[in-house]
């Protein structure tokens, strides 16, 4: 699981450090798409069930970024989208985690699966990881503690927290299988809250999210690597086990993506280069017309969208098939690019 810095849990009274920390929860929502989309286009059609699975998730962390806009907006304040620092670098750790795990950018494998995709999506009690940071004085806390605070500083506020909200600023849309609601008041916030902890985490009750009926974020990474689908097990104690339809994965059948590739290593001459900038052109102006659409122009939304379906993923395909060295070939490398 990440642990998140301490200081993102204090004076969350105050609505600054409440509308900074859910700022950094909205970066960390963004920063795992990268490493998500750079591992499914380095999948090959032999592997087209592996891809659609880690897909419905990387679907979700949009949903769980337009909630969290949402929030912020309810609470009066504006989300940022748009410059330089909202990017991660990889390989690094993401915003706001204690720096024990470090996300790199790259190809599918098993041991990406387990050793960083799963921790960044496991809940607190299938996972047994040190409470303290050698780095730090006070204990490092999950996203789901941190959520969780959250929620209690709503009950606490009630409705007034969200007087000074815009209504019309509220992103309501359908994304891959479910859809976002609008944050008015306290209810819809513990609502959009509670929605973003169980699809990644499930609920304290069961691995699957209580909305649909499936496996949350980390159980379905556990699938991939069991090589079975999660389904309900009576003749097990835990009353679930990796048991269904299975999911093979074909190990030849992924493009040798060079990992955590920046432009500036893409040879000038490979015809690669052109086509690596350009995604990066792509990805910011995504950024630049989602910040726009979340801070009042909704209609910026479904440019964001296009970019993000069709010219993003075109660019994409055609990197992780092209040699950039001895064995190695190109990938979107999700870096900011200055736009005219």
């Amino acid at each position: 699981m990440i642990r998140l810095q301490a200081h993102l849990f204090e004076n969350l009274q105050d609505r600054s450090h409440l509308l900074a920390a859910l700022q950094t929860a909205l970066q960390l929502e963004h920063a795992t798409l990268p490493p998500y989309l750079v591992a499914t286009y380095s999948l090959k059609d032999e592997n087209a069930d592996i891809a659609e699975l880690i897909l419905d998730v990387t679907y979700e962390e949009m949903l769980h970024m337009t909630l969290v806009c949402n929030l912020i907006n309810a609470l009066g304040g504006s989300p940022s989208l748009n410059g330089p620092d909202f990017i991660p670098k990889y390989p690094g750790p993401l915003p706001g985690a204690v720096p024990d795990l470090i996300v790199p950018l790259a190809r599918f494998d098993k041991n990406l699966l387990e050793n960083v995709f799963m921790k960044i999506e496991a809940p607190e009690k299938p996972q047994d990881f040190p409470v303290i940071a050698a780095a730090e004085s006070k204990p490092a806390r999950t996203i789901g503690q941190f959520y969780g605070l959250i929620k209690e500083i709503i009950r606490e506020g009630g409705d007034a927290l969200f007087a000074n909200g815009d209504p019309t600023r509220q992103v309501i849309r359908r994304i891959d299988d479910d859809r976002s609601t609008a944050v008015t008041n306290a209810a819809t916030a513990l609502a959009a809250i509670d929605l973003i902890v169980e699809q990644g985490e499930g609920t304290n009750e069961s691995p699957l999210e209580a909305a649909t009926g499936e496996p949350a974020h980390y159980y379905r990474f556990a699938e991939i690597l069991h090589g079975r689908a999660l389904q309900a097990d009576s003749s097990r104690p835990e009353g679930f086990s990796y048991s269904g339809a299975p999911i093979n994965f074909d190990e030849a059948a992924v493009y040798p993506v060079k990992e955590n590739l920046h432009v500036a290593e893409i040879p000038a001459d490979s015809m690669a280069r052109p086509i690596a900038e350009e995604f990066n052109r792509q990805y910011t102006r995504m950024l630049s017309h989602l910040h726009r659409g979340f801070n009042g122009e909704l209609g910026q939304i479904n440019l964001a969208v296009n970019i993000m379906s069709n010219d993003l993923t075109s660019l994409a395909r055609q990197l992780v098939q092209i040699e950039i060295e001895p064995g190695l070939n190109a990938g979107p490398t999700f870096e900011f690019a200055p736009l005219d």
